[in-house]
């Protein structure tokens, strides 16, 4: 089993020396990988990403520090995006208010785990999400 384990090892180490032998080949670490756009659209009253996230147990949707959420209206119905706490230490409380085709754009710097709602139907169980930030999150 250890040498199983050890050839494998090896193995790794030999094809990643011949991939960076290849002009112009470079590794990049997970630290330097640059940070995404995720956007959350707002269709017939329901968050479709932070919506599922917060009810699929177990499967939240999880982004990195740096990540950046933009919140599309494309309902007929004004909504807004409102959490209970600020996104990051130090941060101002987040609320924007979006009629219809507008937009609102928040970049996460800390990670935690962050539930968001809209404050004008919060009656809505659909109009509720939560974002995951978590610095090893898959790319």
């Amino acid at each position: 089993m250890i040498r199983a384990g050890l050839a494998r090892a090896a193995c790794v180490a030999l094809l990643a020396a011949s991939l960076l032998s290849i002009p112009g080949a470079s590794v990049t670490s997970a630290a330097t990988l640059a940070p995404v756009t995720i956007h959350d659209d707002i269709v017939a009253s329901t968050f479709t990403v932070g919506y599922p996230s917060l009810t699929a147990p177990g499967n939240p949707v999880r982004i990195r520090p740096g990540d950046t959420v933009v919140w599309v209206n494309r309902d007929v119905f004004s909504h807004d995006v409102s959490f209970s706490a600020p996104a990051c230490s130090g941060c101002q409380p987040f609320y924007a208010h979006m009629n219809n085709g507008e937009t609102a754009t928040l970049t996460f710097t800390q990670p935690g785990y962050y539930q968001y709602l809209c404050v004008e139907h919060q009656n809505l169980p659909t109009m509720h999400g939560l974002f995951w930030v978590d610095p090893s999150a898959p790319v």
